[in-house]
C-alpha cells in the first residue's frame, strides 16, 4: 500500500468521524478539527492494515473475520483514545463499537467506491 491510498483512508476516516459526531448527537463529541484529526491518524492505519493484522492474529483471511476484527479493534481504540485526546470523548465501551460499526461499513464503502477514483486524480 502506498503512502498516498494511506493518507486517502485518513481522509476518509475524519470524514466520517466527523459525520458521525453529528448522527450520535452527544454519545460522541468532538470539540474542534483537532481532536478528529488525532483521532483518525491512529484509527487509519488500523483500517489500512487490518488484513495483515487479523492475519498475525491467527485468524482466517475472510472479510467477515477482518470486519468483525476490525470493528472490535477500532471500538477499542476508539475508547482508548477518548481517554487520551482531551476534546473528544466517548460515552462508553459499547457507543465506541457501535460507532466502530457504523464508521466501518462507512470506511467499507467509501474506500470501495472512492479510494481508486481519489487515487487517479494524483
Amino acid at each position: 500500500m502506498i503512502l498516498k491510498e494511506i493518507l486517502i483512508k485518513l481522509a476518509v476516516n475524519a470524514v466520517l468521524l466527523y459525520g458521525l459526531a453529528f448522527l450520535t448527537t452527544g454519545r460522541v463529541k468532538f470539540s474542534g478539527i483537532g481532536p478528529i484529526v488525532a483521532a483518525a491518524i491512529f484509527v487509519a492505519p488500523i483500517n489500512a492494515f487490518m488484513r495483515d493484522l487479523v492475519g498475525l492474529a491467527g485468524f482466517p483471511d475472510t472479510y467477515v473475520y477482518v470486519f468483525v476484527g476490525s470493528v472490535v479493534l477500532n471500538g477499542v481504540v476508539l475508547y482508548a483514545l477518548s481517554c487520551i485526546i482531551p476534546r473528544f470523548t466517548v460515552e462508553g465501551i459499547g457507543v465506541a463499537v457501535a460507532y466502530s460499526l457504523i464508521m466501518g461499513m462507512g470506511s467499507v464503502v467509501l474506500n470501495f467506491f472512492l479510494a481508486a477514483e481519489i487515487a487517479r486524480l494524483f
